[in-house]
Order: structure tokens, then C-alpha cells, then sequence
């Protein structure tokens, strides 16, 4: 009896330990997955924050950009308004010219009459 009571007691003993081992193998598998995740969330966090950066610093570039976009359309709507007046300003020129011309003309007949009418009436 005391022989069964020893031979129960190793084999109890041999198949605690060998369920020790299983789960703590187990257990480190576990740990090992656990610091996989937690080293990738890791990596994500970092690159989360990255492209937030790159984010905000392409937002910035664009509201720049926009803005010499409205200063550059200001500036052609400036010269647009330039441009409008210079032409008007050239037809009317181009009108008194025309007009100084069509009495230099006349003034010209008129003197050209005179010095063919008789100078004596």
C-alpha cells in the first residue's frame, strides 16, 4: 500500500509538474503576444503622430498657397482694372485725335480758299 501511495504521489507529482510546464509555457506565449500587440500599437501611435504632423504641416502649405492664389488674383484684377482704363483712355485719345484732325483738315481748306479768293474784294 505504502508502494501504490509513493507511485500515486510521483505520478502526481511528474503530471503537476508537466501542467506547471504546459502553462507556463502557455503563459509565456501569452506575454510574448501581449508585447507583439503592445509594440505594434506602439508603432501605429507613432505613425498616427507623424502623418498628424504631416497633416498639419500640408494644411499649412495649402492655406499659404491659397493665399498668394487671392493676393495673385487680386493683382491680375488689379491690372485687369489698369488695362481698362488705359484702353479707355487710348479711345478717347484716338477720338480727340480724330478730331483735332478733322479740323486741321477743315482749317485747311479754309486757308486754302482764302489764298485763292481774289485778295482785293
Amino acid at each position: 500500500m505504502r508502494i501504490l501511495s509513493i507511485i500515486l504521489v510521483v505520478v502526481m507529482v511528474v503530471g503537476i509538474g508537466a501542467l506547471a510546464i504546459h502553462y507556463n509555457k502557455n503563459a509565456f506565449k501569452a506575454q510574448q503576444e501581449l508585447v507583439q500587440e503592445r509594440y505594434k500599437r506602439m508603432l501605429a501611435e507613432e505613425n498616427v503622430e507623424k502623418f498628424t504632423t504631416k497633416i498639419n504641416s500640408l494644411e499649412g502649405e495649402l492655406v499659404r498657397a491659397q493665399n498668394r492664389v487671392k493676393g495673385s488674383e487680386k493683382l491680375l484684377e488689379q491690372t485687369k482694372a489698369v488695362n481698362d482704363d488705359l484702353k479707355s483712355r487710348l479711345d478717347k485719345v484716338s477720338q480727340i485725335k480724330a478730331t483735332l484732325e478733322d479740323k486741321i483738315k477743315e482749317l485747311e481748306q479754309v486757308s486754302s480758299n482764302v489764298s485763292k479768293s481774289p485778295s482785293g474784294s
